[in-house]
């Protein structure tokens, strides 16, 4: 089985209701590992070694974010 890294990025979680469901349905997946950035880095101060070591230890990526303007939150960017 392929081991799968969801990339998580919503700074309003608590308000929207389909990323939210959507973050935990994929939480309960075997093999699939969510990581919300807005919950790791509040402060915007990113462990990009700890971040490109997750991406090296799996198979597949998948970026989840709601559209802000036809683009990706700050902190996704």
């Amino acid at each position: 089985m392929r081991s799968v890294l969801v990339v998580f990025a919503h700074p309003h979680l608590e308000s929207s209701r389909i990323n939210r469901a959507m973050l935990q349905a994929a939480g309960t997946v075997p093999h699939v590992t969510v990581r919300d950035l807005y919950e790791c880095y509040p402060d915007f101060y990113v462990d990009v070694a700890q971040e490109q070591a997750l991406l090296r230890n799996h198979d597949v990526v998948v970026l989840q974010h709601p559209l802000f303007w036809y683009s990706c939150p700050a902190l996704m960017k």
